[in-house]
């Protein structure tokens, strides 16, 4: 995977994340199982530094990498993460 973070301002960050198989190669008991390689999965992200202790990330993810009834399916998904800090740790700045 490559992915790239950019912190616009102290409290927004922007991303990107592209990952990939491009050899896909599984045996279950010794025998070859046809699965295709070129799996890709694509995601933006939104990230807001409420402080130094607590953010809130919009995440969106495009994967291509899963299967339903052996059809590629692509699925879409939204995510919203609150992370925040809570107990003793070290001074620093923000």
């Amino acid at each position: 995977y490559s992915q790239l973070v950019w912190r616009a301002t102290r409290e927004f960050a922007l991303g990107a994340r592209y990952e990939a198989v491009t050899r896909n190669s599984v045996s279950e008991d010794g025998e070859a199982q046809d699965i295709p390689d070129g799996l890709t999965k694509v995601s933006a992200m939104l990230q807001y530094n409420f402080s130094e202790f607590s953010y809130a990330r919009l995440q969106y993810n495009h994967d291509r990498t899963k299967f339903l009834d052996g059809e590629r399916t692509p699925v879409m998904e939204v995510l919203l993460q609150l992370n925040f800090l809570i107990g003793a740790h070290p001074a620093h700045l923000f």
